[in-house]
Formats: C-alpha cells, structure tokens, sequence
C-alpha cells in the first residue's frame, strides 16, 4: 500500500494507492529513518507466525515476492515496513516505535514494531483473504498470491488495472531465496543431532561406569591371585629348605652310616617328601596361570575403559559443537522476530538441564512454526477462488 513501490528497471514502478486503519502518532519516536534498510534474515518468519500461519516454501516465496512489488524498507525510507503498510499501530491498538514519513506511512525503529504492524494490518477483517491463505499455507505460486492480495484493499487498482498486473504478466521473480526455510531445517537437523549426541553419551557413560567397576572388580581379583601365587611360593620354599636341611648326606654324623641300605621307613619319608613337592609345584604353576589370566584380563578392562573414556570424550565435543549450533539457531531465529522469549544455548553447557530448556524450546518452536493450525484463527475464512490473472493495460 506504498504510494511508489519498486522500481522494475528503469521505467516500471507500480502505484499502490490503497488506504487502511492506523493513526499516525501523535508523538514519534525519535530516531533518524534511512531509505534502504534491509530487513532481517528470514523476515517472514515473524510476519508468519505473527498471523498463526505455517512457515511453508510456498509462503515464504509469497511474501517474498509480494515485498519485492511493494518494496517496503528495502527501497524506499519506510524502514521495517516491508509491504507499506499506513498502521502505526499493533493488533491491540497500542502505538509502535515509529516516525510518519511525508508521503504518510510510518518508519519503524525496529523490526519487530515493524512486523506487529504488518501483521495487524493482515488481521484487519478487509484482509481476510490474504490472512486465509497464509494459514492454508498452500498458495499456489508468488504472483498467485499477488492476484489474492489485488483482491483486497491492500492495493487499491489504478484506473482500473489491479495494481500488481504488470509485475504478473511480467512474471517478476524474487531477487534471491530467503533463508528461512533452510533455518528452520538446520534448526531441525541442530535439534536431532544433539539428542542423538546426548543419547550416545549418555549410553557411553553408563557403559564406562560398568567398566570401572570391572576394572575394580579385575583388579582385585590380581591382589586375590598374587596373594595365592604368593602363598604357593613361600609353601614351595619351605618345602625345599626342609628337603636341603633334612637330606643325610648333610649331616656328618649320617655320613658315617650313608652306605648302610636305607629302611623301609626311610624310603616312605623320602617318597612322601617327593609327593610333596611335586604337588605343591602343581598348586603354583596354577596359581601364576590363574594370576597371568587375571593380570591380561585387567590389561583388557583397561583398554576397553581407555577406549570408551576416548568415545565419550568425542561425543561430548559433539554434544558442545551441536549446542552451539543450536545457539546460533535461536539466535537467528529471534532475530528474524521469530519465537520470541526462547532461551539462548551459547551461555550453558552441553547435557545440562538449561542445555536441554533450550533445545527443547528451539524444537517446540520450529515445530509451532511449521505446523498448520488446526483451526484457522479469526478473522480468516476459506480462501475465495485466485482471480485469474489480470492482462496488464494496451
């Protein structure tokens, strides 16, 4: 509804004369109006949500499209004011941030006084149409929407052209793809790659509390074995000093009879002793086999806890990097004056539970962006039929 839209070249430029409710302040905000502003990446996020309506490819390009016919902000010095809207206020009646430009419509201090009297103009019950549509959210193409919009007093036709007919019939494209479709899929990916990195740590802590208690556990059975292997030993020793100092031909005394034949009872003691030996040999070869499984077992526990402590070191770097990710997210989305009040990621750490507020925000927003509305929220109604479109003038 801007009184000179965007210049298409060097000679197009289409009137828009239409008029609509807002009541110029009385008192202005004071700031200094710039022609030119750009409006924020991904713009049609707020203006969308704002009017309950799904954030879909096909409205995003309508609203694009629409912008670049009116050329609001971008191209002339009604700054934040994307389709020229002459409302100065929001959908409660309170008076925005703004300054009256001399042709009559407002320039706004920001962006989302901008978009709150951009939405309340749509609300208005004379743009229905356009309102309905947006909530269907399945408008079939951009210069589709311009014909619904020449259906309202947004435009007002000149000399009886509808005010976007030459932009139709010229097919004019949106200069460049706005970004906010790939925000809300990055913001999607952002959300399901830190609940799969959460998901993965978690999994990788509760195995490596499992594998320090084996640890533990292996350790211990080491001590239990050395311990035996030890007793093993030092009874193997008593035996061998007991055969070294009980041997006769030590003893001198004994030497003196060592050629007489030994008796029956010398043969048994010197038998006994033998089997003595030969099985406490036995009982330590076991107990150093038992004690060298225990001891590789406890080098497998190790490294396996080694390994795992790596993972989870990865996967939590992981974890950061995709909060971060998601902080940048919630930034971009706030900034675009979508969703306000969500929570910032950038400021908490990854696993934490106001790490988990925010994630859990930016995904109940995205989600709440995207999905159509069950009921169309007043004052909407059906789309009317899409005028065919208008054979421009000659």
């Amino acid at each position: 509804m801007s009184s000179s839209g965007r210049r298409l070249g060097a000679v197009l430029v289409i009137g828009i004369l239409g008029s609509l409710a807002g009541v110029v302040p009385s008192a202005a905000t004071t700031f200094t109006p710039q022609v030119g502003v750009p409006l924020p990446a991904a713009w049609e996020i707020c203006v969308l949500q704002s009017v309950g309506a799904p954030v879909t490819q096909a409205n995003v390009a309508a609203l694009d499209l629409w912008q670049v016919a009116e050329g609001g902000s971008t191209d002339n010095a009604n700054s934040y004011n994307p389709y020229n809207t002459k409302r100065f206020t929001d959908t409660t009646g309170a008076q925005l941030p703004s300054t009256p430009m001399p042709n009559g419509f407002p320039a706004f201090a920001n962006w989302p006084a901008g978009c709150s009297a951009t939405a309340a103009t749509i609300l208005q019950p004379n743009m229905a149409n356009i309102h309905a549509w947006l909530v269907a959210g399945n408008i079939p193409s951009p210069s589709a929407f311009l014909s619904i919009v020449d259906t309202t007093p947004w435009c007002a036709p000149d000399n009886g052209v509808p005010c976007y007919a030459l932009l139709i019939a010229a097919n004019v494209q949106a200069p460049a793809q706005s970004p906010a479709m790939t925000m809300i899929s990055t913001s999607n990916n952002d959300v399901t790659a830190y609940a799969q990195a959460v998901a993965q740590a978690t999994s990788l802590s509760a195995t490596l509390a499992s594998q320090r208690q084996e640890l533990v556990d292996a350790e211990n059975t080491v001590i239990a074995d050395q311990r035996t292997a030890d007793a093993a030993q030092a009874k193997l020793r008593e035996l061998a000093i007991y055969d070294y100092t009980s041997n006769s031909s030590l003893d001198r005394v004994a030497n003196l009879t060592q050629f007489e034949a030994e008796t029956q009872t010398d043969q048994l003691t010197k038998f006994y002793e033998q089997l003595d030996t030969s099985d406490q040999v036995t009982v330590f070869a076991q107990a150093q086999a038992t004690l060298g499984q225990a001891v590789a077992h406890r080098g497998d526990v190790a490294n396996a806890v080694a390994q795992t402590t790596s993972a989870l070191g990865d996967t939590q770097n992981t974890e950061a990097t995709d909060l971060a990710h998601i902080g940048n997210d919630i930034a971009g989305i706030v900034g675009a004056g979508g969703c306000p009040g969500l929570p910032q990621a950038q400021t908490v750490s990854a696993g934490s539970n106001d790490a988990a507020a925010s994630v859990a925000a930016l995904h109940g927003c995205v989600t709440a962006l995207t999905t159509p509305p069950t009921t169309s929220p007043p004052p909407g109604t059906p789309p009317v039929p899409i005028p065919p479109a208008p054979k421009p003038p000659g």
